[in-house]
């Protein structure tokens, strides 16, 4: 904030004014004026409305009735068009036709979480037979659901309808739903063929079980503001399955349906009219669900009470009579009144919106009106001192995100994070662990405000960084007393007021911790800011790690963890133009294995592959760091010496050759092998160019070879 002077809008009313609610002013104008105007009309409106309620009530219930079945198709056609998607893809496809049922049960997951509304999930093979389905592990049994899976096979189309299950076979489900129900239980289904090579081989279908599922009832009465219930029959009698979930609603789960609605539905027809709910008077509008095959299965309803639409026209009656009497008199007074009261701070309030429109923040308003318009100037006061904070707040999350999208190199893109995470929480100190999968342990890789002998590699479980990392979720410690700081935090011999822990992880997948604490208490907003910046981190971090192993299998090969061919020339090309430029030898060794086909064709492939990698992790022993390695061949290895002259060269070799000879390989009778191996040097003629190099070197390995092979050929 600026120390700028700010500017306000002043309404202050008298200190003796009493309270008087806004809204009271302006109705009571508003009712004044209709009344005025009604009362022209009110001995007309009055016998006339009495006749043509109900006519009105049940027209407009039947519209909103028809309204309403589009409401209960949605959620079978969101999850159909889900479905199709998903059967669509041609990785579903094959997992479907190869029965790969591991797959499928990830694939259901990932389709739960999407639509989590959906109780029942089922993938099935091209005879019905369940490969997979969603809460349980079962399989193998055959899926009918009345038909719906067999016609979506045999007719290659989706298939969308309302069945009725039996509550032994929702059991089979799902034992909480199968108790939601009596003996059956209404469930909409939806079935998509699963179609690869242009044969179905299989279904994905999903339910939703109706009993005691309020979505439809409630989300009619949200937009269409009338009850409404579902029936369920079963041979002559009808019960409510579920109901507006309101305090006030005249229908309630279980209740028996009167006979006369029941009869109609049975026949296949709708119902409008007035019936006795409960011994209550209601208007009802009712059409039958039925299942494929054309059968009855219960009923959508909506209604209105008798009692509440009557009320509503003596209510009417009584208003209009009343206004209509005293409404001229005190009209003028009270529309003054409420000109007043509501002018002069609507022009404040504007005044300064319209400040703020134009971009000044520092505009509040000031007003002492004793009623909602106080509290409304008090609002758009709190309203922008969050939007300054919020401001603040994304202009730091804009600068995280910016890092986090340009940086692709693990440990920079940690430790830019960890010291925004600082700053936006002024923590005094932090770490960032990494999950290390291979030794299960959570090791730091940045930190500030500790020293580095304060951190030490943590066992997941362990501690409060290992807890975190199990229970994946975020730990927090405020207000720590001095007993408790001998606690194993993970962060050593410290004593902040509060500590705070957040798992890394992406796809259930545990990347590492972030531990940060402060000298003061972190508050709910910054904990919940916390994490979801942590979120946002660890999919950053998981790309940068993507990028960083892309990188190294683009660069090595992959049976041997040595470079590969490309990527060698190109370091190798490298270190023979410096060494050219600062005078220095470098050294070109090539190694190949003596009878290498032997050794596949006595033991197979795999056996070789075991073999030059075990040789491999020799060589690389047997030599220096800044020694480059690389696979050039099938089973022939190539290494730069640099600043290796000729004689060190040879004697490097000789070793190398030695080491493999004396070695005892792994998986092979006689246990060793030999190599021959060619040495070339930059001292010979002054070469630096890297053909000239492996062609000489090239030239005797064969020599090598060609003399009795376990042997080394060099310059002298």
């Amino acid at each position: 904030m600026t120390n700028e002077k700010r500017k306000v809008h002043r309404v202050a009313w008298g200190a003796r004014r009493f309270y008087l609610p806004i809204g009271l002013k302006i109705l009571s104008s508003f009712l004044i004026v209709i009344a005025v105007m009604a009362g022209g009309i009110f001995w007309y409106t009055t016998g006339r409305l009495v006749d043509q309620v109900e006519a009105r009530v049940a027209t407009d219930l039947y519209a909103k009735l028809q309204s309403s079945w589009h409401l209960y198709h949605k959620r079978m056609d969101d999850l159909k068009l889900s479905l199709i998607q998903a059967a669509g893809q041609q990785q579903v496809k094959e997992m479907v036709a190869a029965s790969r049922k591991v797959a499928l049960d990830k694939l259901l997951v990932n389709l739960a979480e999407v639509q989590p509304h959906v109780h029942f999930w089922y993938v099935t093979d091209g005879n019905q037979v369940v490969l997979s389905r969603g809460k349980k592990t079962h399989r193998g049994d055959t899926l009918k659901l009345e038909g719906v899976v067999g016609q979506a096979i045999a007719g290659g189309e989706a298939i969308r309808a309302t069945i009725r299950l039996h509550r032994n076979q929702l059991n089979l489900e799902d034992e909480a739903l199968a108790a939601l129900v009596e003996r059956y239980g209404l469930v909409q289904v939806v079935a998509v063929p699963v179609i690869h090579d242009d044969e179905v081989v299989g279904t994905l279908t999903g339910g939703i079980l109706l009993n005691d599922d309020s979505w439809l009832p409630d989300n009619i009465y949200r937009f269409l503001s009338v009850d409404s219930a579902i029936f369920g029959s079963i041979l002559q009698e009808s019960r409510i399955i579920s109901a507006t979930d309101m305090p006030r609603s005249m229908f309630s789960p279980l209740v028996l349906v009167p006979q006369e609605i029941t009869n109609r539905l049975l026949r296949g027809e709708g119902f409008v009219g007035r019936v006795h709910l409960e011994g209550v008077p209601v208007f009802v509008a009712a059409d039958p669900i039925t299942d494929p095959a054309g059968n009855v299965l219960g009923g959508v309803a909506v209604g209105i009470s008798v009692d509440e639409a009557q009320e509503q026209i003596h209510i009417i009656n009584r208003d209009a009579l009343l206004f209509t009497t005293i409404g001229i008199l005190v009209s003028l007074g009270m529309a003054a009144l409420a000109y007043r009261d509501t002018n002069k701070p609507v022009k404040a309030l504007v005044a300064a919106m319209q400040d703020t429109a134009e971009g000044n923040f520092n505009v509040r308003v000031d007003l002492k009106t004793y009623d909602e318009f106080e509290q409304l100037g008090q609002g758009f006061n709190r309203m922008l001192d969050n939007l300054d904070t919020r401001n603040q707040r994304i202009s730091r999350f804009n600068e995280l995100f910016k890092l986090l999208i340009t940086s692709l190199e693990p440990d920079v893109l940690l430790t830019k994070a960890l010291k925004s995470m600082a700053l936006f929480t002024d923590s005094s100190l932090g770490v960032v662990y990494v999950h290390d999968e291979k030794k299960n342990l959570l090791m730091p890789m940045t930190s500030f405000g500790l020293s580095e002998e304060s951190l030490r590699p943590t066992k997941v479980g362990e501690g409060m960084v290992g807890a975190c990392a199990v229970e994946r979720k975020s730990l927090v410690m405020l207000d720590i007393p001095g007993e408790n700081l001998l606690l194993d935090t993970g962060f050593g011999q410290i004593k902040p007021r509060s500590l705070a822990w957040f798992a890394m992880c992406y796809k259930e997948k545990l990347l590492g911790v972030f531990a940060i604490g402060s000298l003061r208490d972190y508050s709910d907003d910054e904990i919940r800011h916390l994490e979801y910046l942590v979120a946002q981190i660890a999919v950053a971090l998981d790309n940068a790690l993507i990028h960083q192993e892309i990188e190294k299998l683009s660069i090595t090969d992959p049976l041997t963890a040595l470079y590969n061919r490309r990527h060698f020339i190109k370091l190798v090309t490298t270190k023979l133009q410096e060494a050219q430029r600062h005078h220095f030898p470098v050294a070109l060794v090539i190694l190949d294995v003596d009878h290498f086909k032997r050794i596949n064709d006595a033991y197979g492939h795999q056996q070789g592959d075991v073999v030059l990698a075990e040789l491999a992790e020799l060589l690389r022993r047997e030599t220096r760091g800044t020694d480059i390695w690389a696979r050039y061949g099938g089973e022939e290895f190539v290494v730069c010496l640099p600043h290796n002259t000729v004689v060190q060269a040879e004697q490097t070799a000789e070793k190398l050759r030695q080491a493999v000879a004396e070695h005892s390989f792994s998986g092979l009778d006689q246990g060793t092998i030999t190599v021959s191996i060619g040495i070339s040097s930059s001292e010979e003629n002054a070469t630096h160019q890297l053909d000239d190099l492996f062609r000489l070197a090239d030239t005797r390995l064969y020599e090598a070879k060609n003399s009795g092979r376990d042997k080394v050929v060099g310059i002298s």
